[in-house]
């Protein structure tokens, strides 16, 4: 990612690529509490750093409690961003977890559909030390560092053709994938020696 940063190529703000930039709210501060089955509600702690939704140990709540929280009903294909706590976690709502809500730690991002961006390559820029640094200097609190909406809306992400966000986006995922085996072959050689 820091190659595109570098780069000449066009930026565009989260907010321009985006129908909606909106988080949720805590079922709680509404009156309502979790309950054992029902609607998921996925919070930070349910985002793995390599952008996985957990979904066993997804909190649920009523279809009542869903539709009040209406703003922040989850659709397949936004991507959540962590935006209080684990800050820059992202993870792409998939389809077998809705229907879902979330709440005010968690920024949900939707894009347009005509937009010049791929959400592959976005997840990855939104990782990235180039975008990273734009909310490190945006970050805002006391007891807890978060991120407003606006600052989401703000983050500039620079926009290659989208060849070439394939490619990257492609390198990223071996990169990780090869994170991954490493980790198992170092945890396997750590077990062998016990």
């Amino acid at each position: 990612m820091e190659q595109f940063g570098k780069r000449d190529y066009p930026l565009q703000s989260i907010g321009e690529m985006s129908d909606v930039v909106t988080k949720g709210t805590t079922p709680t501060t509404l009156g309502f509490n979790f309950v054992a089955e029902g609607v998921n509600f996925v919070k930070v702690e349910n985002i793995t750093a390599t952008g996985q939704i957990l979904s066993s140990d997804l909190m649920h709540i009523t279809s009542e409690c869903h539709e009040k929280l209406s703003r922040s009903k989850l659709l397949e294909g936004d991507i959540l961003f962590s935006i209080a706590g684990a800050i820059g976690r992202t993870a792409v709502v998939p389809t077998d977890i809705l229907p879902a809500n979330t709440n005010q730690a968690l920024a949900i991002i939707r894009l347009k559909k005509n937009t010049a961006i791929l959400k592959t390559y976005l997840l990855s820029a939104l990782a990235s030390p180039y975008v990273e640094n734009q909310y490190n200097v945006q970050k805002k609190g006391i007891a807890q560092i978060n991120l407003t909406l606006k600052n989401i809306a703000d983050l500039m992400i620079p926009v290659p053709p989208k060849q070439e966000q394939e490619q990257f986006a492609a390198f990223v995922k071996q990169s990780d994938k090869s994170k991954y085996l490493l980790q198992k072959i170092l945890r396997q050689e750590e077990f062998s020696y016990v």
